[in-house]
């Protein structure tokens, strides 16, 4: 009998104003806890977050998505120990923040990545 593999995951939201409280998703980082998988998605929803908030520089934004990107690949790479999510979702502040992270179970984890992309 084989154990049932988890996956944790955590949406990036952008918030134009703390004081609001309103935000938008803009990306999701998942990662599994029994295999050296993981990714983030970045929405392709730009038109979307323009609408949600018109004095967003939509550029910036592309950039801030890579860096998060890159972030998250160069420390998997360079790293020979198990990815942390909750560490690595906890620093992120201002207009940007992760929401808390949830554990899921899955069979595929590229399946469950695109199902998970259609939420948010």
């Amino acid at each position: 009998m084989t154990s049932e593999k988890k996956m944790q995951y955590a949406v990036l939201q952008y918030s134009p104003s703390l004081v609001s409280g309103e935000s938008i998703n803009v990306g999701i980082v998942v990662a599994s806890t029994d295999e050296p998988l993981f990714k983030f998605v970045e929405t392709k929803k730009l038109a979307r977050v323009r609408e949600f908030d018109d004095t967003i520089d939509i550029e910036e934004l592309k950039k801030v998505l890579r860096a998060i990107a890159y972030e998250l690949e160069t420390t998997l790479e360079n790293c020979m120990q198990k990815f942390d999510i909750r560490s690595f979702t906890q620093y992120y502040l201002n207009e940007y923040h992760f929401t808390r992270v949830i554990e899921l179970p899955y069979a595929n984890f590229d399946d469950s990545i695109k199902e998970l992309s259609k939420l948010y």
